[in-house]
């Protein structure tokens, strides 16, 4: 991008041709007033001007009318040090892109600079209406090339005489003999191009594509591109001056340096296995995506080189029963804290493994989120509407880029449980131990226990005992037995039955138990209960 800066003030070149050397311009030319600047622009061609409005002999308006009358279009920023509107107008009527106050702001003129960078990649590319008309209009060898390229790198046991064909067809050739798959994945868009349409974050991905391509080729590596899941690869034909994986490690940074530079984005380098034939490809494809994966340990923003592991890592066996039931008491308790400390515990050998076997995190993912919907519904809290369906939440939790931030996602779902479950906990313990109370009724007979009744309802026993006792005012044991003989004198006043036989239908299995409760809770013994 060549820039052309006209101020008949030595000190504001200055500092504007500083502020674009920062942004990574380096092609800019000077002028010190509107004539050499209108000659420089004649002879030049910049691809944007800066231009002062106050200059002697030809001010900046006047140069912006002699440029329209000589039908010479190109962008051009207007610096002013007076804040008139009549100034900006008149800049703006004939065509300045911005008009800029003296002293120049630095993020004012690199917003201006990217929007300049866009639209001239924009125009470049865009025929018609917009990105995708071009892509369309462009569909040919270099598409057809893609694909291919695309076909080479993902499947397996591909005909030679197939391949042989489709190579010469298409013009591709390879010069060397070791090839290895670069995947490239751009963190997402943030910055001064956040907010762009679909169309524009494509060219920014196109442009990252041609910022690699050009630094490995300038290397001597053969560069063929392709299309990713997410991103783009390159499949790389290295020569033997460039030693993988450490020159090919080298030249990925710069790419990643230089992406983060020119294009103000952070990029993911996976580099795949080093493949000494083109049916290897397929290998080394599915390297890199796994050395992508390790960014969830190592960091977005990160050039990773695919290292097969000393032993296999144990795969992600399940979250088990106790870890279950774990999470289940923290709940009861309240204690968020406690259950975020579960959720970090069961992701930290994933922390602790030098690699991270994909199909683990995602069955973990997984289970975490359907245990966190499992308790919600045994509180009687509608999980869905809350949190969100299950596969929403699935697909969400899977794009975060480390596992901190997986961690912080986790982190949020609890604490809309724990929030939700803290404002209708006293109505779903009522619920809770009505549902208790009919069961007891109904199984009075039986032998009941606090841990029957306390599955039965599908909380712990510790947490059933606790909320019990604070809803009827009784523990269970007392509860139990004052239903029972609450019954049993029911049945004795009926005078249909005997003592044993009362006793018998009212749980009580002992008759001298059976005395003595009855006793301590009437005054009286069962027979003398029974001649009344």
């Amino acid at each position: 991008m060549k820039v052309l800066v006209i101020d008949d003030e030595h000190l504001v070149r200055e500092t504007v041709v500083h502020l674009l050397e920062t942004f990574g311009i380096s092609d800019i030319i000077e002028a010190d007033d509107g004539h050499a600047g209108l000659q420089l622009v004649q002879e030049q061609r910049p691809d944007l001007a800066i231009v002062d409005v106050r200059m002697p002999g030809l001010g900046g308006i006047e140069l912006l009318e002699r440029l329209k009358q000589l039908n010479i279009q190109l962008p051009y920023v207007m610096l002013s040090g007076y804040d008139l509107f009549s100034y900006a107008q008149t800049a703006l009527n004939l065509g300045a892109t911005a008009y800029l106050l003296k002293p120049v702001n630095p993020d004012e003129l690199y917003a201006v600079i990217q929007k300049v960078r866009l639209d001239r990649q924009l125009q470049d590319l865009r025929s018609e209406t917009d990105l995708r008309a071009t892509i369309r209009l462009k569909q040919g060898m270099e598409i057809m090339r893609r694909r291919f390229i695309g076909e080479l790198a993902a499947t397996t046991q591909l005909a030679e005489g197939y391949v042989a064909g489709r190579l010469k067809e298409l013009e591709i050739g390879f010069a060397h003999r070791q090839f290895a798959i670069v995947r490239i994945e751009l963190d997402p868009v943030s910055g001064p191009v956040s907010g762009l349409p679909s169309n524009d974050q494509a060219l920014i991905q196109y442009g990252a594509e041609n910022i690699a391509c050009e630094i490995l080729q300038q290397a001597d590596v053969g560069v063929w591109p392709g299309d990713a899941e997410q991103g783009f690869f390159l499949l790389a034909n290295i020569p033997l001056s460039v030693q993988y994986p450490r020159d090919l490690m080298s030249l990925c940074t710069e790419v990643k340096e230089s992406i983060r530079r020119y294009l103000r984005q952070h990029a993911t380098i996976g580099i795949g296995s080093l493949a000494c034939t083109l049916s290897e490809l397929p290998s080394s494809y599915e390297a890199a995506g796994k050395a992508l994966l390790q960014r969830l340990v190592k960091g977005t923003g990160s050039v990773i080189v695919y290292e097969r592991p000393v032993a296999s890592p144990d795969q992600f066996k399940g979250i088990g029963f106790q870890v279950e039931q774990d999470m289940l008491l923290e709940f009861e308790r309240g204690d968020q804290a406690a259950a975020m400390a579960i959720v970090r515990r069961m992701y930290e050998p994933f922390i602790a493994l030098d690699f991270i076997d994909r199909a683990s995190l995602l069955k973990l993912n997984f289970q975490l989120i359907v245990l966190l919907f499992k308790i919600l519904e045994r509180f009687d809290a509608e999980p869905a509407p809350l949190l969100g369906e299950e596969l929403s939440l699935y697909e969400e939790v899977n794009q975060c880029t480390s596992i901190e931030a997986m961690l912080d996602w986790f982190g949020g779902k609890l604490a809309l449980a724990f929030d939700a479950l803290l404002s209708n906990r006293e109505t779903g313990a009522r619920k809770l131990i009505e549902k208790a109370r009919g069961y007891i009724h109904n199984r009075y007979m039986e032998d009941l226990s606090l841990e029957t009744v306390a599955a039965h309802v599908y909380v712990t026993p510790a947490y059933f005992s606790s909320i019990f006792k604070k809803e009827t005012g009784k523990n269970f044991v007392d509860y139990v037995s004052h239903y029972r003989i609450d019954k049993a004198k029911q049945l004795l006043g009926s005078g249909n039955y005997k003592v044993n036989a009362v006793a018998a239908m009212t749980g009580f299995h002992n008759m001298k138990y059976f005395y003595k409760v009855f006793k301590k809770q009437t005054g009286l013994t069962p027979n003398q209960y029974k001649e009344l």
